[in-house]
This record gives C-alpha cells, sequence and structure tokens, in this order.
C-alpha cells in the first residue's frame, strides 16, 4: 500500500498578497504537496493509481481561478480543492 505520494516544486501562476496591486498580476509559485491516497489494494493495475498529472492540472486551475490576501488561506484552501 502506498503511505504518500509527493510532488515538489510544482510552478502554478496564481494571485495573492494583501494589497490590491499585489494582486492585480498573477505572480509565480512553487508548491510541494504531499498526498495520502486511500487506495485499498492496487493489484498491479494503473486504474487504482493517482494521476500525478491530474492532480497537478487541477491544482492549477484551481489556484489560477482563485486570488487570496494570504498564502496561508491559499494552502489551507488546496488541501481539499472543490
Amino acid at each position: 500500500m502506498i503511505d504518500r505520494i509527493h510532488i515538489e516544486q510544482l510552478e502554478v501562476q496564481g494571485r495573492v498578497g494583501v494589497p490590491d496591486s499585489e494582486r492585480a498580476e498573477p505572480q509565480r509559485l512553487s508548491f510541494n504537496m504531499t498526498l495520502w491516497p486511500r487506495i485499498a489494494e492496487l493489484h498491479d493495475n494503473i486504474a487504482n493509481t493517482v494521476n500525478y498529472s491530474a492532480v497537478a492540472e487541477r491544482v492549477k486551475e484551481f489556484v489560477s481561478q482563485r486570488d487570496y490576501k494570504l498564502i496561508e488561506t491559499l494552502a489551507e484552501d488546496c488541501r481539499a480543492p472543490r
């Protein structure tokens, strides 16, 4: 069973900053993420695994559609994108 998966230095574009001027244009952000997938049994079947590319694209999409004053809020919201 997989304990955890790391995605390191995922580059995303996002709007973060307290002043409006800092959020006016997207900034380059670098994410390090750890996932704890709930996979019962792999059975050597790729359909039972995590698609890293899909996770990365979903995070990029999620971040690009929002803006935040605090990086901490962005990080918290990325824990479980809706």
